[in-house]
């Protein structure tokens, strides 16, 4: 079976609506959830009241996965940018398991290989990986590049809102 990827809605109470209601609606299909407060993490050390009753909501679900974003800018915002944005979801988790994300959706990675690319993939990818707050270390990436899957398990090509094109 497939497994949709869901950016979620800038308004985070929209989004629960419409992926819970996916996610319930179709229930043997797994969904991943891409939450994404402020460009990333946001400012606080929790997401706001919105995201919280969303991400309660949501981890809930079996079916479905919740991963945060974080903009890499083609490997141009310094790696310890990087780093603190996976530690502040990853704290989300360590201050309320309810919270906790699986993993860490990375968006805009280097579609050309460089051994200084290889080498700032590899770190933030094992700081995901070994981040107490993140339920299961996943790593997801937006990549056309063939030589960085190594250090992903989710890769887009391709984002656009999805719609079911088949009966549950």
């Amino acid at each position: 079976m497939g497994q949709p990827f869901q950016p979620a809605a800038s308004a985070a109470l929209r989004a629960l609506d419409s992926d819970e209601n996916r996610a319930t609606s179709y229930p043997r299909m797994q969904f991943t959830v891409i939450v994404n407060p402020h460009s990333g993490p946001g400012e606080g050390e929790l997401p706001n009241v919105n995201y919280t009753e969303a991400l309660r909501t949501l981890n809930l679900l079996n079916n479905v996965r919740t991963i945060g974003y974080v903009a890499t800018t083609w490997s141009k915002k310094g790696i310890s940018m990087v780093l603190d944005e996976i530690a502040s979801y990853a704290g989300w988790g360590v201050q309320d398991p309810s919270l906790a994300l699986h993993g860490i959706f990375f968006d805009e990675t280097v579609t050309k290989y460089t051994p200084d690319s290889v080498k700032y993939l590899r770190c933030i990818s094992h700081a995901v990986r070994t981040s107490d707050g993140l339920a299961d270390g996943f790593v997801g990436k937006n990549t056309l590049s063939f030589r960085h899957w190594a250090f992903g398990m989710l890769f887009t090509t391709f984002r656009s809102r999805w719609v079911p094109s088949i009966a549950p």
